[in-house]
């Protein structure tokens, strides 16, 4: 079990006794309630776990949280909520870009 702190969406958080084999998707969902990120085919491929790791995209299903402390994490709550969305995410709903919502934190 370890110990970390992880900065997400400009919010530090300390995660006591985390098992080191936890992803950072798991972290977000059960530890964290931040819930945009979604778990989809849990291998890298559909893209509805993107988060960005000090503005670099990654899947975050495939990644391990302890190898992030320290780092700058945005989810899609980081980018913009319902009430005040982002240019892109205006763009979406103007343009009718979006289906379920499922895979729309990898578009």
């Amino acid at each position: 079990m370890s110990t970390l702190t992880l900065t997400i969406n400009k919010q530090d958080y300390q995660l006591d006794n985390l098992d080191p084999r936890t992803t950072l998707l798991d972290v977000c969902r059960q530890h964290l309630q931040i819930t945009g990120p979604k778990k989809g085919c849990d291998h890298g491929q559909c893209g509805a776990c993107t988060m960005l790791i000090n503005g670099e995209r990654i899947n975050s299903c495939l990644t391990l949280a302890v190898m992030h402390d320290g780092d700058e994490i945005t989810t899609i709550e980081g980018i913009g909520m319902p009430e005040s969305l982002s240019a892109l995410q205006q763009a979406f709903k103007d343009h009718d870009a979006f289906q379920c919502g499922y895979c729309t934190p990898g578009q």
